[in-house]
């Protein structure tokens, strides 16, 4: 069997480590730490895997069949013709392994692995065969390890890796995929260092886990779980974990001692204690885990979140390398893209508007696992798209996994990506890590007056009048007012305000601030600046917010920075939420604009439903009136502003900061560190609603 070497060199180094080639794949780790997958041929390779490459595709309850499967029966005269294909492709893209695919893809120059489920199918044997039962929770429940059939029934599912125990093309097996290792799967209450002993405490007497519990405890003179500390009830948890690992690897190398034992596929880095790590090191062969990861296109490094608190995956990976002492596979990650046509509102994975955008993440992730030492490859999910629509209610996953549509058409994006890589092992082996871009977090006031120095036409005029009245305008924008007003007009078709959210009531209050008690203006070196104290009344009294709008020279739209929350009124205000309102003069026949890359906003009066872990360079919204004005709001991801416009009985301009939740006493100003601001403006058209956006896009550069 042929595997891509790294270089001639490489392979005599690997292959004189061993006695004789091995008739199997195993794994090596060169002298530097990195690790590889040995074939049969001795060579050593990065695994480049992917999982579910099946004909049948994805069913669609409610089309009542794959619209996969029915492209393969339609474009291929046999089932063969689609395998040969499909292969052809894959080697092209360089890949090298299937994960649970279909069996005519198999021994025809990809390695395979599939998964076991011991575990799994183990807890669904009854409640006295589970610590955590499959209820419905996200992932799969958990087996009593500690029952007295637990040993005799991974004998039982590892007799299916008899057949296979001569098979050269089989790479290993997986034990399972995605065991509750932290505890209580629907409320996620105890961390994973306890979770599976305060599962076990939940038992009742008689139970056997529970039996095993109690004697754990009662070995360190502990009368009750609730008196448990915290490294009690960790070592508790590596107990499970090692009586888990060591009959389950137990039974599958007594089967087939010729193939490697793949781990159990963790659902993502933290769900799983440091001590289920290092168990399942001590015992498999290799260590693998699912991880959905978030790329920040703008800092161009995968995390584990998006806050401010994330961290790099590879610094997790690395970590868990080092906990475990074995080569790590990542062995689920994709990423999804809404151009794609499908919802991509159920399943994991971050989603991105484009193709591209898309690509760019894939490429980013792909280059970093190649760049770990610790890490010895990957499986990417999937193979096709899954369908766009389920039964009426029902979440079915319906996202954009897929190297190739419905129609059996590639990605061309996405292969390209993966191809790029995976056809170039040696470079990307050895490349370091993506680099982290530093990025500068955008304030209104660097972006206003770099669009200022850049604007041409009429500066901006101020002007404020003894009667109250203010103006500032360039030309293209007009933002004016009254002092008792409520308010500040935008062209006379729209009306610019303030709110915040409150707790004062009891519960959750939107408190609008009503009416502009004062404003101070001034015209420097093209940009316009008034500050506009809007008050309004809480049942705490009153409170005032202070915003600054930014009018550069030139430019079609202004900029409203969040400057001060002050409490006015003679009790505590608890707050945790400011917002940018605007709202059109004439509410009547008004409609919701397309926002954020046209997505379409729902027929029932509810926000637009928004794709879970949405990469969203722009937040934006608008509304249109009847003759094509469109009165937009937007702000760049980094302003943390989300907008959500939309209409039910009444018109929702939704343009918030979270800000921490605060209780400002009577006569306390809370000024945010961060700033917060968005852009406003008007245009006439969708056309100009884009073109606005690109113009302030354009001056934040």
């Amino acid at each position: 069997m042929k595997r891509v070497l790294l270089s001639a060199a490489a392979a005599l180094c690997v292959s004189a480590s061993f006695a004789e080639v091995p008739r199997f794949y195993r794994t090596v780790r060169d002298g530097d730490g990195r690790w590889w997958f040995a074939g049969p041929d001795g060579g050593r390779f990065f695994l480049n895997g992917i999982g579910v490459v099946t004909h049948k595709g994805h069913h669609s309850a409610a089309l009542g069949y794959s619209p996969y499967e029915r492209t393969v029966k339609e474009k291929y005269p046999t089932l063969e013709d689609w395998a040969t294909n499909t292969l052809c492709r894959l080697k092209s893209w360089g890949f090298n392994m299937l994960s649970s695919s279909s069996t005519n893809l198999l021994r025809r120059g990809m390695s395979h692995a599939s998964v076991l489920a011991i575990g799994e199918h183990f807890s669904m044997s009854g409640e006295e065969y589970n610590i955590l039962p499959c209820d419905g929770g996200p992932c799969t429940g958990f087996p009593n390890v500690f029952h007295p059939r637990w040993l005799g029934y991974c004998r039982h599912m590892a007799r299916k890796c008899v057949e296979s125990r001569d098979d050269p093309w089989v790479l290993g097996w997986y034990i399972d995929n995605e065991l509750a290792w932290w505890g209580d799967r629907l409320k996620f209450r105890s961390p994973p260092s306890r979770g599976l002993f305060d599962a076990c405490a939940a038992k009742p007497e008689g139970h056997s886990a529970r039996a095993a519990l109690d004697a754990f405890l009662k070995e360190r003179g502990i009368v009750s779980p609730s008196d448990a500390t915290e490294d009690v009830a960790r070592e508790f948890v590596r107990l499970v974990a090692r009586r888990y690992f060591e009959n389950a690897t137990r039974a599958i190398r007594e089967a087939d001692p010729n193939h490697l034992v793949l781990g159990c596929r963790f659902a993502g880095m933290r769900t799983s204690d440091r001590v289920v790590w290092e168990e399942c090191g001590r015992y498999c062969d290799v260590v693998s885990a699912n991880t959905y990861p978030l790329v920040d296109l703008d800092r161009g490094v995968a995390l584990n979140g998006l806050d401010a608190k994330a961290r790099q995956v590879a610094e997790e990976i690395a970590e868990r390398a080092e906990w475990t002492d074995k080569p790590i596979i990542i062995t689920e990650w994709s990423f999804v893209a809404l151009d794609s046509g499908l919802p991509c509102m159920h399943g994991a994975g971050e989603r991105f508007f484009t193709q591209r955008e898309r690509a760019a993440a894939t490429s980013i992730f792909a280059k970093t696992l190649y760049a770990l030492p610790g890490c010895a490859g990957y499986v990417y999910y999937m193979w096709s798209d899954q369908p766009k629509v389920g039964k009426r209610g029902e979440k079915s996953e319906n996202c954009n996994y897929g190297l190739v549509d419905a129609n059996d058409n590639p990605w061309p994006d996405q292969v390209a990506a993966l191809s790029e890589v995976q056809n170039n092992p040696a470079k990307w082996r050895y490349a370091p890590l993506p680099q982290d871009r530093p990025v500068v977090k955008p304030t209104a006031i660097a972006v206003a007056k770099a669009a200022a120095t850049d604007g041409t036409g009429r500066a901006p005029e101020f002007s404020c009048g003894d009667d109250g009245t203010f103006e500032l305008s360039n030309g293209l924008v007009r933002l004016s007012g009254r002092i008792g007003e409520p308010g500040v007009s935008l062209d006379g078709k729209g009306t610019f305000a303030a709110s915040i959210r409150e707790y004062s009531r009891g519960s959750m209050w939107w408190s609008v601030a009503s009416e502009v008690t004062n404003v101070r203006g001034r015209v420097k070196n093209g940009l316009g600046v008034i500050e506009v104290v809007f008050r309004g009344k809480t049942s705490a009294g009153a409170f005032e917010i202070v915003d600054r709008l930014y009018l550069p020279q030139g430019r079609p739209f202004f900029l409203a920075e969040l400057r001060d929350i002050m409490n006015r009124g003679s009790k505590a205000l608890p707050v945790d939420a400011a917002f940018f309102r605007l709202l059109p003069l004439e509410v009547n026949e008004v409609a919701v604009a397309k926002g954020d890359a046209d997505l379409e906003p729902p027929k029932d009066g509810q926000p637009t439903p928004i794709p879970p872990q949405l990469w969203r360079p722009w937040r934006t919204g608008a509304w249109v009136l009847p003759d094509g004005t469109c009165l937009a709001l937007a702000a760049p991801r980094l302003a943390e502003v989300d907008i959500r416009f939309y209409k039910d009985s009444s018109l929702h301009s939704d343009a918030v900061w979270h800000c921490p939740y605060k209780t400002l006493s009577p006569g306390e100003t809370f000024r945010p560190e961060s700033r917060p601001f968005v852009l406003g403006g008007r245009c006439v058209g969708a056309t100009a609603l884009d073109g606005l956006f690109s113009e302030f896009s354009s001056a934040r550069k």
